[in-house]
């Protein structure tokens, strides 16, 4: 569930067992993604559980969707992404390789019903915390669980683990989760463990070696303190000395990982060119431009950079790819799902007076800009499920 859906900024009037109903839906599309990426990843039950589990969130969803006639006001940025979707279907007549093709176009399919169905849960239920929450287990149970024990040590091991990519994302959506949860409370007791999972989380993203979910929970460290921390404190002076405490703590932690990390070597290999994955990715980011800029109305199909390009590959850059595989109109409508959502956003902040209400606002606003750093620097999230 990505940023497009964290939060709903003006949720909707509803009666009593109206809410009730939407809460609980709110609480079921959570638990979906939780059960999903923890007990659904065992190979024997990985398609059981996503194409069981969507049937049933399907099944609990559309029956309140129709009551509540939803299709009178639906999410724009919802809207976008259906746009996009069928926009990519233009590929079918010039794909070089059906299968790929077939494969990426039912994702990107699946990407936009999945934000259409909860940004209109989260608008009438308010829901996002069952969301954080889920995000920060993920990443917990993940790392904690995970093949080798949690050490020092571990994290100089000069080896990617396996799936190292999408642990390093969920691990940044669990500090996304653990950010929007602890606006929501103020004691001590619930803190502690709010804590101990972000700690949990930031260790799981330099253990992925992941240079690209590094670069985002940076920025996103920072821009919380920024947003949120020193925004949402009563006393502004006692917010700036935090602030300030805080980013210091970020940088002795950043220094860290530079010098006794394998994350660290990764990433100075990366500032340099020193390392075959940055040159690749420099020659597929020239390429997919290149791409781009002779087929810039159409691309060459969805799913069909590999084959055309004859790298084999994606060009691990989100904007590049929608650019070279859908070309300026794929590439107007996708970005412009981004734009609605951080309109609607902005607009809520100025309409909430509430200081948890703003807050929360503020974390979804940061979660969208980090998602889309995110997809610029190192993944295509438009084609990664772990993304949705």
């Amino acid at each position: 569930m990505n940023a497009f859906c964290i939060e709903s900024p003006a949720p909707v009037r509803l009666g009593e067992k109206e809410a009730a109903r939407w809460r609980r839906l709110a609480i079921i599309w959570a638990l979906y993604y939780l059960i999903s990426w923890t007990v659904g990843q065992n190979v024997q039950t990985v398609q059981k559980i996503i194409w069981g589990g969507a049937a049933l969130v399907g099944a609990a969803s559309i029956p309140v969707f129709v009551r509540n006639r939803v299709w009178q006001n639906l999410p724009a940025e919802g809207i976008c992404l259906c746009l996009f979707s069928a926009w990519t279907a233009t590929g079918f007549f010039i794909a070089q390789n059906d299968a790929m093709f077939w494969l990426q176009f039912r994702q990107v399919a699946e990407l936009a019903l999945i934000v259409l169905f909860v940004s209109i849960v989260l608008r009438h239920s308010a829901g996002a915390g069952w969301f954080f929450g889920a995000f920060l287990l993920v990443s917990t149970i993940k790392v904690a669980l995970g093949n080798e024990p949690m050490s020092l040590a571990q994290l100089q091991v000069e080896t990617r683990i396996a799936s190292a990519n999408t642990l390093g994302f969920h691990c940044y959506m669990g500090l996304v989760g653990m950010f929007g949860l602890w606006g929501k409370t103020e004691r001590l007791w619930a803190r502690i463990p709010l804590l101990s999972g972000g700690l949990i989380a930031m260790y799981g993203v330099v253990l992925s070696a992941s240079r690209g979910a590094l670069v985002v929970t940076m920025v996103l460290v920072v821009l919380w303190v920024l947003f949120c921390q020193v925004a949402s404190s009563r006393v502004k002076m006692a917010g700036i000395l935090g602030a300030v405490l805080i980013l210091y703590g970020g940088h002795v932690l950043f220094r860290f990982v530079i010098r006794d990390t394998y994350m660290g070597k990764r990433f100075m290999q990366s500032t340099q060119l020193e390392d075959s994955s940055s040159r690749t990715r420099l020659e597929l980011f020239n390429t997919g431009w290149d791409m781009f800029l002779s087929r810039p109305l159409f691309g060459c199909g969805i799913g069909q950079f590999g084959s055309a390009s004859g790298l084999g590959y994606n060009t691990h850059n989100e904007m590049v790819e929608i650019a070279a595989t859908t070309g300026l109109p794929g590439l107007v409508l996708y970005y412009s799902a981004f734009l609605m959502a951080w309109r609607r956003l902005t607009r809520s902040i100025r309409r909430l007076g509430q200081p948890e209400d703003r807050y929360q606002i503020n974390v979804a606003r940061i979660a969208l800009l980090t998602l889309f750093i995110s997809g610029a620097i190192f993944r295509p999230n438009f084609l990664s499920q772990n993304s949705m």
